[in-house]
């Protein structure tokens, strides 16, 4: 990349609204890992929107969201309760087997490390690392970054070549951002992934990485790395 990830962290100033991330709502609602996991799974594969319906939906019906109340919802209802998320199988099972898990306790999991927490999660069928990086980063401050359809592109299209969750991964947590401002990036990012750096139509005009993207440079008839395809004028 022309900038380094200091660079582009101070350029980005866009944070966005707490109700527009619904792992950043749920960890501060409740102050509570467990909560946040379950609305970063209903967040798989849809949007922060959907999700949050299917969220609000499960607190309704719930007194109180633990693993013990989930595990007393009849699988059906659970489906039906989720259902404005899509995926209704997957996350279905992913919860339940979250909930079984954790059902007689957390502290023996927020006491383990970072390292062990994010091998915990992903042990979880149905639960990926794009998920459990969320929930670690989000309460827990892990040094870690989840990357999503946004950030892949946004890194691509800076890099001008294909950027894995690896190889994103890698080059954050190589540079000197703390675990705080770890968090404000991934949200920086995504923001401008929604506002500006879309999929078609990228608002390069009022993007504040012009300068540092390779994207940019290919002008309109060059290749967009994030889509692996020529791009059409924008």
């Amino acid at each position: 990349m022309k900038c380094g990830v200091r660079e582009v962290f101070k350029r980005l100033t866009e944070i966005g609204k707490k109700e527009a991330f619904i792992a950043w709502l749920a960890c501060d609602t409740y102050q509570d890992f467990f909560p946040t996991l379950i609305a970063t799974v209903l967040s798989q594969n849809t949007s922060d929107k959907a999700a949050l319906k299917a969220f609000s939906n499960l607190v309704s019906r719930l007194d109180s969201l633990t693993p013990s109340a989930l595990l007393r919802v009849p699988i059906d209802e659970l489906k039906e309760l989720i259902r404005p998320s899509g995926l209704l199988n997957s996350k279905a099972n992913a919860i339940i087997e979250s909930a079984k898990l954790f059902e007689d306790g957390t502290d023996w999991f927020v006491s383990m490390s970072c390292e062990d927490k994010r091998r915990t999660l992903i042990g979880i069928k149905g639960i990926g690392e794009k998920t459990a990086d969320v929930v670690l980063l989000t309460c827990f401050g892990c040094r870690v970054f989840p990357s999503d359809t946004h950030i892949k592109r946004i890194f691509s299209r800076l890099s001008g070549r294909k950027m894995t969750y690896d190889t994103i991964s890698q080059a954050v947590l190589d540079s000197d951002l703390s675990a705080d401002e770890l968090l404000m990036f991934h949200r920086k990012l995504i923001t401008l992934g929604r506002a500006v750096c879309s999929s078609r139509n990228p608002k390069c005009s009022v993007c504040p990485l012009t300068d540092c993207c390779e994207y940019y440079a290919s002008g309109s008839q060059g290749v967009d790395p994030s889509r692996g395809r020529r791009s059409q004028a924008d």
